[in-house]
């Protein structure tokens, strides 16, 4: 058993140096050829390559060749190997007692030198983030606007960021001048956007565009009747997305953005006239971290 771990441990040792030593090599065709020459009593071809496809769970190989002759030195057996594979070339010599746990090492040599057929990962696979956010606004309310939401999105297909919104913003009132009369504003907006990103070193910023819908509500007070009112407009945006990945599922993500408005909705008093209308352009920065899934 002892002499089997160590012939086992050399060959795994000499096939971790053949892998290093011809990095290039791939599989496409499936072909594995074998020639084994050994003396009288040793295994036979076939067993070597039945023990090589077990050692490979069968799976079909690749324009890979390994030649292998056995002759008795010493009251021992010595296996001249070579290997040959699309890219790379290497001979090993691997030495035992007994010729057929001689032949077990020089299954396991070809079978760890022989590359997987398993396709490397390229770390593309999409990742899930969640992003809470503190957000404030100009345009779409009468004054500066403070809000919090939330963004889901899905980064990993390329260089592109998929995210959707949702944000709600703190009421505010506006007054006519010199009055009492007024009304108390609410916002409800939500978007979707798409980015192209770039990274340097622990920073990812690009350009999104998508498009943002706002539900705006008003209730006026101070006059003998009060009724309240409520609009939706939407229209498309465009923002300039940057984050900091602080840790692999954690980062600081900041977004300016602007929404011009297909429609620019007024609130009017219809004794006085308009207490506010909907900006050319509604601006928005927001910020908080974002965690990976």
């Amino acid at each position: 058993m002892k002499r089997t771990l160590l012939a086992a441990t050399r060959a795994l040792y000499l096939a971790l140096v053949w892998s290093l030593a011809s990095p290039a090599q791939r599989a496409h065709a499936a072909e594995l050829r074998i020639d084994w020459t050994a003396p009288p009593g040793c295994s036979s071809a076939r067993d070597l390559r039945a023990r090589v496809t077990k050692l490979l769970n069968g799976a079909a190989q690749t324009s890979f060749q390994a030649s292998v002759d056995v002759m008795p030195v010493a009251e021992r057996y010595r296996a001249h190997v070579v290997l040959r594979g699309p890219s790379g070339y290497g001979e090993r010599q691997l030495e035992d007692a007994r010729c057929d746990l001689l032949a077990e090492s020089v299954a396991l040599l070809i079978a760890l030198s022989i590359p997987s057929s398993t396709p490397p990962d390229t770390g593309l696979a999409p990742a899930l983030a969640l992003w809470p956010q503190m957000h404030v606004g100009f345009g779409a309310l009468p004054s500066m606007a403070a809000g919090i939401g939330a963004a889901i999105s899905v980064e990993g297909l390329g260089s592109i960021r998929l995210e959707l919104r949702g944000s709600y913003f703190f009421p505010q009132s506006s007054l006519f001048e010199q009055t009492t009369l007024g009304a108390r504003f609410q916002l409800l907006s939500a978007a979707a956007c798409v980015c192209q990103l770039w990274s340097f070193s622990a920073v990812q910023w690009g350009p999104c565009i998508g498009a943002e819908v706002n539900h705006v509500s008003a209730s006026g007070f101070g006059g003998a009747i009060q009724r309240p009112g409520s609009t939706t407009w939407w229209g498309p945006s465009l923002r300039m997305f940057a984050r900091v990945q602080l840790l692999p599922v954690l980062g600081i993500s900041i977004a300016v953005e602007g929404v011009v408005p297909l429609a620019r909705p007024q609130f009017v008093f219809s004794d006085i006239g308009e207490l506010h209308r909907v900006g050319a352009v509604a601006l928005q920065v927001s910020g908080g971290p974002e965690v990976r899934f």
